[in-house]
């Protein structure tokens, strides 16, 4: 069997959790009953940008990648002659991830996509659809009224009834989904597609954090941080995820400096620890708190509870892209852990000592939701393997 898997462009891998939801397919595979035998899917995987298009971020040793990528534009029509085509995670099937970044980067780096073909199949056959698969996608991104614009939504509502199976990360873009295809929504609820990449295990006393990319560091966290650390007994470490833009470089300096002269964390710059290595280390933390999404996707998976921050009043231009800050409210919801989202207003955290008891105290919880979580992770890819029709 022939399998085509269609992610989002990732260039240079420089943001270490899309790579993680690329591996997570890599991984399922692995842990099919014929992965070592001939009958194993030969998979094949393309993007808009490749991650060669530009220098790779040193963390990642991409010869030791279990994939490469080819330019989803001009492969179309092979594409369309797989066996199976997933498209697998991120915002893919969003308006407005057509009209922002699949344009930005169309234009950055010169490859020209058409967004409603290549994303939503606009011109392929039914058939084509109907051996299509849609896993751990989100629309949470767009407006309801895109749904009333005939050249995105009559051909997104035709991928979806017709498609093999369909399965939304969060539950307003598949109780969307589910009412396209006529059926209830738990039907197409699925998982982040991160969630299904095998946990590794560790363990310190020690508490992860990695802020100031996604948000402004809030005046308030550092006593917060401290607090949490007294409260859990536990020493805080930083984290090494993203680069920081130029822009964000300021905040870095600020809290890295603040928390040298407190005598605690690491003071490592980001970008100089291995991938496996920085994504095994979230295992060994007793709490991550960081506002980027998928470095609490995969602390979750990982075992280890995650704080997650977002601002409770996000700026108007930044509601309704792929970094807006309510897909990590939905995700918390969707593996229950509400009580893990700390929405921040902009005059930052008044009460630091009242916060770190409140998430204190939810830490009892979290046994139960790294169970939830891997229950739904099971649930999850046994229902993709059997729409994959591989075993």
């Amino acid at each position: 069997m022939k399998i085509a898997v269609i992610t989002a462009p990732n260039p240079g891998h420089v943001n270490p959790g899309m790579l993680t939801v690329d591996l997570a397919f890599d991984a399922v595979m692995r842990r099919l009953p014929m992965a070592d035998t001939d009958r194993a899917p030969q998979v094949s995987w393309f993007t808009h940008v490749t991650p060669d298009s530009v220098e790779s971020r040193g963390y990642v040793d991409t010869h030791a990648l279990p994939f490469s990528f080819r330019p989803l534009a001009e492969n179309l029509t092979e594409v369309h002659d797989h066996d199976r085509i997933v498209f697998w995670g991120d915002f893919l099937h969003a308006h407005n991830f057509h009209l922002l970044d699949v344009a930005t980067q169309s234009r950055r780096f010169k490859i020209p996509l058409d967004a409603a073909a290549s994303y939503l199949f606009r011109d392929a056959p039914d058939e084509v659809l109907s051996r299509t698969i849609l896993f751990g996608g989100s629309r949470v991104c767009d407006e309801p009224a895109v749904l009333d614009v005939p050249e995105y939504a009559d051909p997104l509502r035709r991928l979806v009834r017709g498609a093999r199976g369909v399965w939304a990360r969060e539950r307003e873009t598949a109780a969307t989904y589910a009412d396209m295809r006529g059926v209830d929504a738990t039907q197409c609820l699925g998982m982040d597609a991160a969630f299904l990449l095998t946990p590794t295990q560790g363990e310190t006393n020690t508490i992860g954090i990695f802020v100031g990319n996604r948000t402004e560091i809030p005046s308030g966290f550092i006593r917060f941080c401290r607090l949490m650390a007294r409260e859990l007994d536990a020493q805080p470490r930083w984290i090494q995820w993203l680069r920081f833009p130029r822009r964000r470089a300021r905040y870095w300096r600020r809290f890295i400096t603040r928390w040298a002269l407190a005598k605690h964390g690491d003071q490592s710059k980001p970008g100089q620890t291995g991938f496996e290595e920085m994504v095994d280390r979230l295992a060994a933390h007793r709490l991550v708190i960081s506002d980027t999404y998928h470095l609490c996707v995969n602390a979750w998976r990982q075992g280890t509870p995650a704080i997650c921050l977002s601002a409770a009043e996000p700026s108007r231009s930044g509601e309704r892209t792929t970094l807006n800050q309510r897909k990590k409210v939905l995700m918390h919801e969707m593996i229950g852990a509400p009580d893990f989202t700390f929405q921040i207003p902009r005059r930052g955290i008044t009460d630091p000592r009242a916060a770190a008891e409140r998430f204190a105290a939810a830490m009892s919880r979290a046994p139960a939701i790294i169970r939830n979580i891997r229950d739904g992770s099971l649930a999850a890819e046994a229902a993709l393997v059997q729409a994959l029709d591989v075993v």
